[in-house]
């Protein structure tokens, strides 16, 4: 249902022929930025579906009821995913749609360990809302902070490092947890990832703001 865009100007004919290096890509320090906020966005989100599962049954879960729990964060997530751009897009912020998901991602992993088995479904409805505004944020931060020439490269260098994250997450957390028979530690490392996800953000140019000004 969607038409080609017209390339119909010079500037469009002469972008399709222009080649940048990896290594210029490499030195721009917004990439590694987007970069790490993905990976350790990852790294939660998929330790966090991976292992909820195993969490529940120990606080006394069924694996069906486990299951079913899980999923919430999942549901939960699909609605934000079209309604937490359009606030962003609103409200012509970026930066708060990243730091504030990471605070409360940190506080639900702290919160995991000691919440009973009753009221997890509010925690999973957090996590949901949270990974769907910080994930869709940083996937809009490539086409906004970077050349228009170098929005390919940078958003496929974001993408392979960010993901890197969905592959140790799992293994970190399921080697802490053949280690110590408990998922609490896990959850303290999911917090502690949550960290910098709060502070990096500041790090990064204010785009919503920069777009109301040139408005």
């Amino acid at each position: 249902l969607v038409q080609e865009p017209p390339h119909n100007s010079i500037s469009d004919k002469m972008l399709s022929r222009v080649k940048i290096p990896l290594r210029q890509v490499l030195r721009n320090k917004v990439v590694w930025l987007i970069a790490i906020l993905l990976l350790l966005h990852t790294f939660f989100t998929y330790a966090w579906y991976g292992w909820t599962p195993a969490l529940l049954i120990f606080k006394g879960a069924t694996p069906e009821f486990a299951g079913l729990l899980t999923s919430v964060t999942a549901w939960v997530g699909i609605p934000a995913f079209f309604l937490m751009p359009r606030i962003s897009y609103k409200l012509r912020v970026r930066r708060p749609f990243l730091w504030v998901p990471a605070i409360l991602l940190a506080l639900v992993a702290w919160l995991a360990i000691y919440v009973d088995l009753p009221m997890i479904w509010l925690l999973m409805a957090v996590v949901g809302v949270a990974e769907a505004t910080q994930f869709t944020t940083l996937m809009a931060l490539p086409a906004e902070m970077m050349p228009k020439e170098e929005v390919g490269r940078a958003s496929g260098l974001i993408l392979s490092i960010g993901y890197i994250g969905a592959i140790i997450g799992p293994l970190i957390c399921g080697r802490i947890w053949d280690l110590t028979g408990s998922l609490n530690i896990s959850l303290l490392v999911l917090t502690a990832i949550s960290i910098p996800a709060v502070a990096m953000p500041f790090w990064l140019e204010e785009t919503g703001r920069k777009a109301k000004g040139k408005k």
